[in-house]
């Protein structure tokens, strides 16, 4: 029997955009190009990246071929970051029918709802240029709530999936994002001291107004928070104010405890903070919108989490509010496992554990890539 058709979404930042009014590229796979981002006094600030990354700025997935790669500018395989998935790429093309693998580059800092309808679109587009009854979906991160929010938005797509791929999703968010709301990037715990790591921390913001600027116009960033969802460990929340019956939505929005994240020490500018907050509020929305982490019947799912990765797995304060992490083996450094294993799956077989994989590299691992052929071959 031969295999379906393959669309491939990849993680937050993992497609490379153009913006019009700018022009510039979001595009890590060139040094020069992500170079332009990073705030350097005086030729760049934290607040000219906030205004030029926002999600009103409009932006375009990257439509060119990738070179030696045939087929690949129908693919739409240079949407994506060649360096994060291009092996991976390759490696699903053996799996499809007839090599037919799309890459679907997207507008990360969208909110997840219009991303569902973009996704289901693709999907419909797919089926009709393959003439395919249905196609397997993969997504890696963030590409697997584009995923759920595709089926979400458009249920009639249920009977033309035949299986969905989870690579290191925050199937119910992660830690990490809500702790650097506070922190801002810091160097030990948000990469070491290397070019890139360094140029990372600068761009997205290596401070709590920073990252808090960069994060108000991006509501598919700030949708990344832990949901409702997210699995107590040992009958202990992330967040301990939880545990005392706070809301997500409570939570986030509180300007003053446990503390909230709308406090007026999170952004100097009032502006920036009314933007945040208005993000804030999409993402408790989206939250109950996408509901529960789980597949309509009668897809076939498949979750993949990586463990052993020093990971923010839940967060405290001390007596002056400043947050203290709480950090252990249990996960892939960016996604916690609990978050990574929440779909609800028909058994346990279809969930794997990988030891030592790191999140942003996932796709390069050739165990990634193993565990995909085993379910798709």
């Amino acid at each position: 029997m031969p295999s379906t058709p393959i669309l491939f979404f990849p993680g937050i930042m993992g497609s490379r955009l153009y913006f019009p009014n700018s022009r510039q590229y979001w595009d890590p796979d060139s040094t020069l190009r992500m170079v332009w981002w990073a705030p350097l006094w005086p030729f760049r600030s934290d607040d000219d990246n906030r205004k030029q990354l926002h999600f009103t700025e409009p932006a375009g997935v990257i439509v060119e071929a990738v070179p030696g790669e045939a087929q690949s500018l129908e693919l739409g395989w240079g949407g994506v970051v060649w360096s994060f998935y291009g092996k991976y790429l390759k490696g699903l093309r053996e799996l499809a029918d007839n090599g037919r693998v799309y890459a679907v580059g997207y507008d990360w800092r969208q909110d997840l709802r219009s991303l569902g309808e973009f996704a289901a679109d693709k999907i419909r587009r797919a089926l009709e240029a393959t003439g395919a009854p249905k196609v397997t979906l993969v997504g890696h991160s963030m590409g697997g709530l584009v995923l759920r929010a595709a089926l979400q938005a458009s249920p009639d797509l249920s009977g033309a999936v035949e299986r969905v791929l989870f690579v290191c999703q925050p199937a119910a968010g992660a830690v990490v994002l809500y702790r650097r709301l506070f922190t801002g990037l810091v160097r030990g715990l948000d990469g070491g001291n290397g070019v890139a790591d360094r140029t990372f921390r600068l761009i997205l913001g290596n401070s709590r107004a920073g990252f808090v600027g960069n994060m108000s116009g991006l509501p598919g960033g700030v949708q990344l928070l832990p949901t409702r969802y997210f699995p107590p460990d040992n009958s202990q929340h992330w967040h301990a104010a939880l545990n005392n019956g706070t809301t997500h939505a409570g939570l986030y929005l509180n300007a003053t405890r446990p503390p909230g994240l709308v406090a007026a020490n999170a952004h100097p500018d009032p502006d920036v903070r009314d933007d945040f907050q208005a993000r804030l509020e999409e993402t408790a929305d989206a939250h109950e919108w996408l509901g529960r982490p789980e597949l309509p019947t009668p897809i076939d799912g498949w979750q993949l989490a990586g463990i052993d990765q020093e990971t923010d797995v839940s967060i405290q304060f001390d007596s002056k509010g400043v947050p203290i992490p709480g950090r252990s083996a249990g996960g892939d450094d960016t996604v916690p496992r609990l978050s990574a294993t929440a779909m609800q799956l028909s058994d346990a077989s279809r969930t794997a554990l990988l030891s030592n994989l790191r999140h942003g590299t996932a796709c390069e691992d050739a165990r990634v890539m193993a565990w995909t052929r085993g379910i798709l071959s």
